[in-house]
């Protein structure tokens, strides 16, 4: 999967750059041969030195197949002649969660409904559960539709994000599943930067202690531990940062969604979510059964999956995109 920078042409610096505590740069670049754009993210040589470059890109490869977690197109960590190296991976065309959060919040509007807090809720459920489980999508979501739990598989070296939230979420209308007729983006995680894993923590490459980066606002009571209920804890605070419409968690109220929404089961989930004892969160095995149980009553009765997220909410380059999945019926 190494590849040659020459093969890429850069497009243009993403503000995302100024957010990875390893990064040195993010940009939009394409192939020189296919034209396909991807993003390029640039570690510097400390990260590379001490692991946490390889070690975002072992995890990536580890999960390459999953519809929700962007998957990696290639690197290049030689930074002898550019002092940075190089990770190539999707690049999702509508921007990551924060971006929507932000145009909500500058509108001073909120979402109609509990509808696409299901949809990310969902999502992110199913790659936290791949990423702990090593069991694939499909068959994630089979167990989940059986009320049945995934187990890690034999050999699987689990992984553990530790970042997750707004900005490393990120959208796209390609369906995770060719079944998915859905009104919303398919939420995809990324940014690996932070991430361990069980191998590493036994080998001790990395720990609690060794964390290359986070975001303190996200961080679970347990930090500077961290186990893969940790990042349930900050999912839970995802969905409750966008059902405020802030990028930043209001600490008096983590534990509610706004006053707008008044569905129990989705309040009663994120509680158990970020539960301040760790035990008494839901393992990544077992949330998507219980995001699908919660999502099934709330359906119940309704004509539609919930409301449409406003134009605006999309980056405007993206709008021919929705024009077009809003003519064929998927939006």
């Amino acid at each position: 999967m190494s590849v040659s920078r020459s093969d890429f042409e850069v497009i243009k610096p993403l503000s995302e750059a100024k957010n990875g505590g390893c990064n040195r740069g993010v940009y939009l670049v394409k192939s020189k041969y296919s034209g396909t754009k991807y993003i390029e993210k640039r570690v510097g040589p400390s990260a590379i030195r001490a692991g946490y470059a390889s070690r975002e890109v072992e995890a990536m490869l580890r999960c390459k197949d999953h519809p929700n977690i962007v998957w990696i197109r290639g690197y290049n960590l030689d930074y002898s002649l550019t002092n940075y190296g190089s990770i190539y991976m999707q690049h999702c065309e509508l921007g990551s969660l924060d971006g929507v959060i932000k145009r909500y919040a500058a509108h001073n509007a909120r979402l109609p409904d509990e509808g696409f807090l299901w949809k990310v809720l969902w999502d992110v459920s199913l790659a936290l559960c791949h990423l702990f489980s090593g069991v694939d999508a499909k068959a994630i979501r089979a167990r989940a539709y059986e009320g049945k739990e995934c187990r890690t598989l034999k050999g699987w070296n689990a992984t553990m994000h530790r970042d997750i939230k707004p900005g490393n979420i990120f959208l796209t209308w390609s369906p995770a599943s060719p079944d998915d007729k859905c009104r919303y983006p398919t939420s995809v995680v990324g940014d690996f930067g932070c991430c361990t894993s069980t191998r590493d923590i036994a080998s001790g490459r990395a720990s609690g202690k060794r964390n290359s980066g986070g975001t303190p606002a996200f961080e679970p009571p347990e930090a500077p531990k961290f186990c893969a209920r940790s990042d349930v804890y900050m999912l839970g605070l995802t969905i409750h940062c966008l059902a405020r419409m802030s990028n930043t968690p209001d600490m008096k109220k983590y534990h509610t969604l706004s006053d707008r929404f008044r569905d129990g089961r989705l309040r009663a989930l994120l509680r158990k979510c970020v539960d301040p004892d760790y035990s008494r969160r839901p393992t990544p095995g077992e949330l998507p059964m219980l995001v699908l149980k919660g999502y099934r009553e709330w359906r119940k009765g309704r004509r539609d999956d919930g409301g449409r997220l406003e134009a605006w909410a999309l980056p405007r380059e993206s709008w021919d995109v929705v024009l077009r999945h809003i003519k064929s019926g998927l939006v």
